[in-house]
């Protein structure tokens, strides 16, 4: 059995019932595992839900029976009491469930998918990111797993509470009256059609407006965001972004109004089929009722009562049937990212990292997802205690390569190697700890200084080690300035009382995580581009004081740091052109003596 459903690219996907098995049989294990409290209310809001109805019918149907043999008002009585305590105990638990249980159990368990998701985010290889497609189904999955962790269970049960419903439905209609009941069964049967093709619809929108909404929000967070606050005030790129909301806008309402057409279209039928079969209906049994006198008022209440409560089991059951497949879907995008291995996991033989000796790299090309290579056969080695430059002009390739030492990427072809082996042979964890970098895109995060240089949950007694990091990063004067000290929390994101860092104090936080952590390997990805001469002259000789016995490598487009390096690489459109000390390079009179020349006269006072 295949059954078909539409994917973003508007082509088809085949669903398959063992898909549909596996990725259901997935959801019901989750919930039993991490949430039998709500399992059970599931269950126990089914049974309720399922069984209200039918009695409520039956004892309607009892309620006008003894009226019409003129039963005793007594017995009226019990019966009509016996319908308002069931509704009573169904609206009241619904209130519960509906206002207190579902939302907050449900919450729980939704927060324990998105957990497991974080985890994966953090393992997931950054190459993955550079594909349009991986990053769309990324946030389809984040908006599913509300349907990974409970959806398909609750879609089971609510399968069962509508066959329940309805088999009790059709029992009573057939009692009174077949005709009725055929009547209704082929207009059910439309508006399960009807209901599926809607369905369908809503999966085919929520595919094509997903990468719409991502633009829309992304340009509406450019006003949002402070880092962009500046730009639009000084230059004439808000029109562009004005340009391009627009247009992305309008793309948001063709496409709602694309489907929505569609769906009027299918609602139309729907309130054509449903009002007109009921009112046929009503008009059939009054006919037999007042003319022909082949059916009792007690017969006329229960079809009227019917009429609506059958055709939503069967438009619900033929739901249910008809949402697997989409649930599976949904649940599968989840799945694929919970059992998500990076690249760097599954080539990896898990060996701890040992104290950095060399790093080499022999002949590595590399390319980001979709474009050309950005580092073509780049080959070096790297011995401890060495002091290395890697300089070049923006987009030489510098800040590709130290990713590719961090093992954020992975070579296309060549090889890095580790204290003489491959560095996929290592546990990742183990590696990167073994390494502390400042990265020039870094980010401070709207937490306690404390929490931004040590990137972790900060104690008492780590308040010396992070001081002397802040001292290091030369951030004294700031500190000095600030009352709450380390306890100080950046960005007023979520506090008033919050600080804003200027973009040197910001990158001196950056660098002071370094100066926190005990790493055999730094890499200063340009950690001055944000300071002052004289705050980078400062910078650099807390640096060489504190990095005498490691390796270091600095990456920039500034040469201030390169006089006293043991070696330089130079790089132009991703290749080495150029190696070797100052002096060395100053002799070659290349491209770097070039570069230096042209810095240096900048400070020659004529």
């Amino acid at each position: 059995m295949v059954i078909i459903v539409w994917n973003k690219k508007k082509r088809e996907k085949n669903i398959s019932l063992k898909n549909i098995i596996i990725n259901s049989s997935f959801s019901f294990k989750f919930l039993w595992l991490n949430a039998k409290l709500y399992l059970f209310c599931i269950l126990l809001n089914t049974v309720i839900g399922a069984s209200v109805a039918p009695l409520t019918l039956l004892l309607t149907n009892k309620l006008y029976g003894l009226l019409e043999i003129h039963s005793l008002f007594s017995d009226a009585i019990v019966v009509l009491i016996s319908i308002l305590v069931i509704n009573a105990i169904s609206m009241g638990w619904s209130q519960l469930y509906g206002g207190c249980v579902q939302p907050s159990l449900s919450e729980k368990l939704r927060q324990k998918v998105q957990t497991g998701l974080f985890k994966k985010v953090l393992a997931t290889d950054l190459s993955r990111y550079d594909d349009p497609e991986f990053y769309n189904d990324f946030i389809l999955s984040m908006q599913y797993t509300d349907v990974y962790a409970s959806g398909t269970f609750i879609t089971a049960t609510n399968f069962i509470g509508n066959v329940l419903k309805f088999l009790t439905t059709i029992s009573l209609l057939a009692y009174v009256d077949i005709s009725v009941l055929i009547i209704l069964l082929a207009s059910a049967v439309i508006s399960s059609f009807i209901s599926t093709k809607d369905n369908l619809i809503e999966v085919e929108y929520n595919a094509a407006i997903t990468p719409v909404n991502r633009r829309v929000q992304y340009l509406e967070g450019i006003f949002k965001r402070v880092d962009y606050s500046k730009e639009l005030r000084l230059t004439d790129i808000y029109e562009n972004v004005e340009r391009d909301y627009e247009a992305a806008a309008n793309e948001h309402v063709n496409v709602t109004k694309s489907f929505g057409l569609r769906r009027i279209v299918l609602t139309t039928f729907e309130m054509i089929n449903t009002n007109g079969v009921y009112m046929a209906v009503i008009a059939l049994m009054l006919y037999k009722l007042a003319v022909l006198g082949t059916v009792t008022i007690a017969g006329f209440a229960v079809v009227v009562n019917a009429n609506w409560q059958m055709r939503g089991s069967f438009v619900s059951l033929a739901s249910s049937f008809t949402n697997l497949p989409q649930q599976s879907m949904q649940i599968d995008k989840v799945r694929s990212f919970m059992e998500y291995r990076p690249q760097s996991e599954i080539k990896s033989l898990s060996l701890p990292a040992a104290p950095f000796e060399s790093i080499e790299m022999h002949n590595v090309f590399f390319g980001y997802t979709g474009g050309d290579d950005v580092l073509h056969d780049v080959s070096f080695k790297i011995k401890r205690g060495e002091k290395i430059s890697i300089v070049g002009y923006n987009g030489a390739g510098k800040s590709t390569l130290i990713k590719l030492i961090m093992r954020l990427y992975e070579p296309r072809s060549g090889m890095i190697m580790y204290n003489g082996r491959p560095a996929s042979d290592y546990d990742v964890e183990s590696y990167r700890s073994r390494i502390g970098a400042v990265f020039q895109d870094y980010r401070i995060f709207a937490a306690t200084i404390s929490e931004n240089v040590l990137g972790d949950e900060f104690t008492e007694d780590d308040r010396p080690r992070v001081l002397e990091a802040l001292h290091r990063a030369t951030f004294d004067d700031k500190l000095a300035g600030l009352e709450n000290g380390i306890d100080t929390v950046l960005t007023r994101e979520f506090d008033d009382k919050g600080t804003n860092l200027s973009g040197g104090e910001a990158q001196k936080i950056a660098i002071a995580r370094v100066f926190a952590g005990n790493h055999d390997l730094i890499i200063m990805d340009e950690p001055s581009a944000s300071l002052d001469p004289m705050a980078e002259y400062e910078l650099n000789k807390q640096i060489a004081e504190f990095a005498s016995d490691k390796t270091v490598i600095f990456i920039s487009h500034r040469l201030s740091t390169t006089r006293h390096a043991d070696r330089i690489y130079m790089f132009e459109d991703g290749r080495i052109i150029e190696q070797g000390s100052h002096d060395e390079l100053m002799r070659m009179n290349g491209k770097y003596a070039e570069m230096f020349t042209v810095q240096a006269e900048k400070y020659i006072i004529k």
